[in-house]
């Protein structure tokens, strides 16, 4: 990501940011009040890109920057390399191959041109021509061609794939929550039509509905407990009629399905992402639960961290900083 002044051609280095309109405009001195004079009916805030640090700050800002460039520079040769190395071999197997193909085909028509002309055929022992072996030679090849072609496609489709996923992973600043204020990432309303595996997303900007088909491990209920987590990603687990085990974390931009199966069966509960985390309340249970679930342990390894607290009474929940805190739970 480059960060550079909104005006056309402006090579000035942005000092300033402007969020109307729901979104990010970066604006050099210059250009900051022409912003505000272009676009006179959003509300504007325009706030400084920068703040001055703490010594202790600046350093280690320096120091993680310089070990990731680093570590861009060895991983970009790593690739370089890997990617001359193949292109080097398959070019000499390729020139190796069309010499092949020549030397055979200038051979046959040597043979078609002396048969045509001469009405003769060699007769050196050793140099006769046999059909049954041009047949086999025929077959042999294509077995040979086949197998290539279906190597190099899934070749050609795992580096593709791979090269997909470094490339999805480009941006270095990421978004920051506030969890001291509404971090709520939830933007539009999701869900599964019961009974199947289809998608359904409520636009609630545009009041349309999208439908698709997802791969998810069996058809699903109703009541399922859902919310938005970080990278425009969704976490689905359980439901009703039928109880569904399995969850989910549904990538919202390329519908890329992540199954987890040793997950517990919940369903109308109310859950809120917090800090690297998911809270369920509630719940269609005998009694009530809270669980917690680490999105981090989750994604990384499929481990999962559940806290389970029985409330059998009413449990008041306290939200601080960075903290939940359990602070007290009234008996029956």
């Amino acid at each position: 990501m480059i960060i550079s002044c909104k005006q056309n051609q402006c090579s000035v280095p942005p000092k300033y940011y402007c969020k109307c309109n729901n979104l990010q405009t970066f604006l050099c001195s210059s250009h900051a009040t022409q912003h505000l004079d272009e676009n006179e009916g959003p509300k504007h805030s325009i706030k400084s890109m920068y703040k001055t640090l703490p010594i202790e700050k600046k350093n280690y800002i320096i120091e993680q920057c310089s070990i990731t460039s680093e570590g861009f520079k060895e991983i970009e040769i790593t690739l370089s390399t890997s990617f001359q190395e193949a292109i080097s071999i398959l070019s000499e197997q390729k020139t190796a191959l069309t010499k092949y193909f020549r030397e055979k085909k200038e051979t046959l028509m040597h043979i078609i041109e002396k048969v045509n002309n001469e009405n003769k055929e060699i007769v050196v022992p050793g140099l006769e021509i046999h059909e049954p072996y041009q047949l086999n030679c025929l077959s042999f090849l294509k077995n040979l061609t086949d197998k290539i072609a279906y190597e190099t496609g899934e070749f050609t489709q795992k580096i593709q794939t791979y090269s997909k996923e470094i490339l999805e992973n480009k941006e270095i600043f990421g978004e920051s929550l506030d969890f001291t204020g509404n971090a709520n990432l939830d933007e539009h309303l999701y869900g599964f039509k019961k009974g199947t595996k289809t998608f359904i997303e409520f636009n609630t900007l545009t009041l349309s509905i999208n439908r698709k088909d997802l791969n998810v491990e069996m058809n699903q209920g109703c009541l399922a407990c859902l919310c938005q987590i970080p990278n425009k990603k969704l976490l689905y687990l359980g439901g009703n009629e039928p109880s569904v085990y399995p969850a989910y974390i549904i990538d919202l931009k390329t519908f890329h399905v992540e199954n987890f199966t040793k997950i517990r069966d919940r369903c109308a509960t109310t859950p809120t992402y917090y800090n690297d985390f998911v809270y369920f309340f509630g719940g269609l249970q005998i009694h009530i639960f809270i669980f917690v679930i680490n999105i981090t342990l989750l994604q990384k390894n499929g481990l999962i961290w559940l806290i389970f607290q029985k409330v059998l009474g009413i449990m008041y929940v306290h939200f601080l900083a960075k903290t939940i805190l359990f602070c007290q739970t009234i008996q029956e």
